[in-house]
């Protein structure tokens, strides 16, 4: 009997330690947390006591500014003042910089009027006594019209200073009313169809030049290279400097 028992104490002992250790971990768990809760709520404290000195030294900082600002604008102002009173010593109270100012303005005003009052009047001019006209077989007689060719000399003169004015004339009229249109007045030499036409109408037709298209195309090319300076080619210009060029000017 005993030793049944015995043996059924034996029995439960392992049950009883396992239930021992689990409460034992339990108790662990227990304890850490309460260690943890413990250094949290310390934490907390010092975190309010850390929040509560800094704003007091925030406040004292702020006060130390207010002062400095103060003591440095009174003293601007001493300096202001100081400076206003050395300033004193070279101007009279009645004379401050800016009326001296304005007293120099208002004398410059005066002078100008003194000056429109002592200034002499212009003197009429007397008008010329009138004539009748005479009537005489001159005066029924047009003045005559201005050389229209004048400006095309200058132009053509300045790639050509000894440039006959009569080959210049006879380009003029050949051209005719021409002229008269902003298009007639220019030759464009980027323009591909511009250029067939100088080829065609003049160097071809008027001055007899014979060959191969490209080598025309090439001559007229050539004048424009000469004339590359004038981003407006005169045609005038153009069709005298093309002509000199091939030796036909006798043409013209």
């Amino acid at each position: 009997m005993a030793t049944a028992i015995l043996d059924r104490y034996n029995s439960l002992t392992p049950v009883k330690t396992v239930r021992r250790a689990r409460r034992a971990y339990v108790g662990l768990l227990g304890f850490a947390f309460e260690r943890a809760a413990d250094r949290v709520d310390n934490l907390r404290a010092k975190r309010d006591d850390l929040l509560t000195d800094l704003a007091a030294r925030g406040e004292t900082l702020e006060g130390q500014a207010k002062t400095v600002f103060t003591g440095a604008k009174d003293k601007a102002e001493h300096v202001a003042e100081d400076g206003f009173d050395a300033a004193k010593k070279f101007f009279p109270v009645k004379f401050t910089p800016r009326k001296e100012a304005q007293i120099a303005a208002l004398e410059v005003e005066i002078a100008a009027v003194k000056a429109k009052l002592t200034a002499k009047p212009a003197a009429k001019k007397k008008a010329a006594p009138k004539t009748k006209a005479v009537k005489t077989a001159a005066a029924d007689v047009k003045a005559p019209a201005a050389d229209k060719y004048a400006a095309y000399y200058d132009k053509v003169a300045a790639y050509d200073a000894d440039a006959d004015a009569a080959y210049i004339r006879a380009i003029v009229n050949h051209l005719g009313i021409a002229l008269q249109s902003r298009d007639g007045q220019l030759v464009a030499c980027s323009n591909a169809a511009e250029r067939d036409t100088v080829r065609d109408s003049w160097l071809v037709k008027k001055l007899g030049v014979s060959g191969e298209t490209e080598a025309l195309d090439a001559k007229v090319l050539s004048v424009c290279k000469a004339m590359k300076a004038d981003r407006m080619k005169d045609r005038v210009v153009f069709y005298y400097l093309l002509a000199k060029q091939e030796g036909k000017l006798a043409v013209l």
